[in-house]
């Protein structure tokens, strides 16, 4: 039995994951032909919609087991550790497609300044087009409140 302090792991969730990235992937890669087969591999989008609704479910966790325990909600850690685990990682992909675009000669057609700030989705980039999901997260976490329920201490 898992200790208390640890953490709960689902391996059916794990899965799913998988299976939700799959699903993208399969749907981007370049098709040699048509028809059938190729409607039937370009259903990427239910792997957004599944990834989606896995990371609500996982992070409303987080914030909803304080509350079920009677506990407030502490933002400050929360936000801290979602920052953490995403923003290295962005910052890191960000920072190779601006390299590869000087070293290329290539003009990024969407303005760096949007990239950094989260505002590339507000008109889909044609060039790191991934990146507006990461967008729509943040700007969750930015509008984010559970008014009465959070604590910033």
């Amino acid at each position: 039995m898992a200790n208390k302090n640890q953490s709960m792991r689902l391996p059916g969730l794990d899965v799913l994951r998988a299976a939700a990235i799959l699903m993208v992937i399969v749907a981007h890669y370049p098709k040699a032909s048509t028809g059938v087969m190729v409607r039937l591999l370009n259903f990427g989008w239910t792997g957004v919609d599944l990834f989606f609704v896995l990371s609500g479910y996982l992070i409303g966790g987080q914030l909803w087991k304080p509350l079920a325990a009677g506990e407030g909600v502490l933002l400050k850690e929360f936000y801290l550790r979602r920052l953490l685990r995403t923003l290295p990682a962005y910052y890191v992909v960000l920072g190779v497609y601006f390299v590869l675009a000087a070293v290329t000669q290539v003009t990024a057609p969407t303005p760096p300044w949007k990239f950094l700030v989260f505002a590339q989705n507000f008109r889909i980039p044609s060039t790191f087009t991934p990146s507006w999901s990461l967008c729509v997260e943040e700007q969750f976490y930015l509008m984010f409140r559970l008014s009465r329920y959070c604590s910033f201490v």
